[in-house]
This record gives structure tokens, sequence and C-alpha cells, in this order.
């Protein structure tokens, strides 16, 4: 998760236990969650284009529009404050 702590600058594991909402207006920052075998999770990083975090790849800007990854959205999330965690 190394990138997500780069592109962030938090680390991922305090993020799952922090207070977040689901949003249907993605903005940058945002945590996107992707069905796959594991589930997977991304940053916004400008609409519709986001970081993939992957353990198996290298993360590179990709849209979610894609036909790679439109099927596998479940939803957006933004967290309360990210500045108190």
């Amino acid at each position: 998760m190394n990138d997500y702590r780069r592109f962030v600058g938090l680390e991922y594991p305090r993020l799952i236990a922090a207070h977040r909402y689901k949003v249907t207006n993605p903005r940058e920052g945002d945590v996107i969650l992707l069905r796959s075998a594991p589930w997977h999770v991304g940053v916004v990083a400008y609409p519709p284009n986001m970081l993939p975090c992957l353990e198996t790849r290298t993360s590179c800007i990709e849209s979610w529009l894609s036909r790679h990854w439109c099927s596998r959205v479940v939803g957006f999330y933004r967290y309360r404050d990210v500045s108190e965690l």
C-alpha cells in the first residue's frame, strides 16, 4: 500500500478504522471500493480516474470507466475529516 501512502499521505490500515460514508459524487482523495478476488481499493485521482492500490503490480492512474474496472466498482467513500486521522 505504499502508493496509497504516497498519494494521500496516510497509512492505509489507519484509514480502514476511520469513519467514512458513501458518496455518489466522487472527488480527489475519495476511496473507491472495487470488487475483485480479493477486494481492492483505490484513490480517486481526478474523476473518472483513480490510482488502484494493488499489491500484485505497480499502480498507475486508470479510469474506473474502462472495460477492466467499470463492472467492478462497488462504491465511493469519503472520510469525515482526514486531517484528524
